[in-house]
């Protein structure tokens, strides 16, 4: 993940609000997609329980988790 400043982070914020709907749901889908691949990538749990999720999902078709083991 990047660091970013609070000055830089302020000012994404303050664009994100001037986003059309579209390009904040496209977006969101980046980061959805980022954060289940780094996932797959970095853990062995992740990346069993995230095997039969396909390339194009969608947040509902993530596997509901918890913590216990």
């Amino acid at each position: 993940m990047k660091d970013t400043g609070i000055f830089k982070a302020m000012k994404l914020c303050k664009d994100y609000e001037k986003m059309s709907e579209q390009k904040k749901q496209e977006i969101r889908r980046e980061r959805l997609e980022n954060i289940v691949n780094y996932a797959r990538q970095s853990s062995p749990y992740y990346k069993k329980l995230y095997e039969k999720v396909p390339e194009d999902f969608s947040l509902s078709d993530l596997p509901p988790t918890d913590k216990k083991l």
